[in-house]
């Protein structure tokens, strides 16, 4: 026996459409993570999946969809993998804006997508795993690049330390000299499967039978 593994397409995914994808503007934690979470009703109740041995797993935004899953819907998931998912919304638009400070078209595009330092504090802070962490009850694998400049490997280490002081089951995975992309290189892929498997096996062992 082994796992089955479904890929939802939550409103904000692209290729069906522009208002589809304009959908989840400003909304991170909301519909998004709804239609997640539907998913995987709808694999239980249909007889796919078995409740108590449910995880969700992303990267990027999906890791941080991964965190948020056990933040607003911990009777849900069993576990989490998190792959260079942004951790706190606040840092990371705040960093986005700086980092495109010299070209308003791509600042438009972080505040209509994630919102406003200013404007939109409480929705960024509300929808942080990292600010939200007192909420998660559950194991967590956080992998991190590096070198990830997309989103900085501090999300992720902050997070792992926080849990870690609120005596949390974290695991933290370090890929020295990787990106975002942490699929790049098969070594980095290969290892990453491994640490997903043996944490797969801890929390949600399959069965031999």
């Amino acid at each position: 026996m082994g796992y089955i593994v479904a890929k939802p397409n939550f409103r904000g995914s692209t290729g069906y459409g522009k208002a589809f994808e304009e959908a989840a503007f400003k909304d991170w934690g909301g519909a998004m993570q709804n239609d997640i979470e539907d998913a995987a009703n709808f694999l239980v109740k249909k007889g796919f999946a078995d409740p108590k041995r449910v995880c969700i797993l992303g990267i990027s935004y999906g890791g941080y969809a991964a965190l948020m899953g056990l933040v607003k819907h911990s009777q849900t998931y069993q576990c989490a993998v998190s792959i260079n998912g942004p951790t706190d919304l606040l840092d990371l638009v705040k960093s986005d804006i700086e980092k495109y400070r010299l070209h308003k078209p791509s600042i438009k595009y972080v505040s209509e997508r994630y919102g406003e330092p200013s404007k939109d504090k409480e929705y960024l802070i509300a929808n942080s795993p990292f600010h939200q962490a007192k909420q998660i009850q559950k194991p967590i694998l956080l992998v991190l690049g590096e070198f990830d400049y997309t989103v900085e490997p501090r999300h992720t280490t902050r997070l792992a330390k926080k849990l870690r002081g609120e005596n949390k089951d974290v695991y933290l995975l370090e890929l020295k000299n990787s990106g975002h992309n942490i699929f790049r290189y098969k070594k980095d892929k290969l290892r990453v499967y491994e640490e997903v498997t043996k944490f797969l096996q801890k929390y949600l062992p399959t069965s031999n039978k």
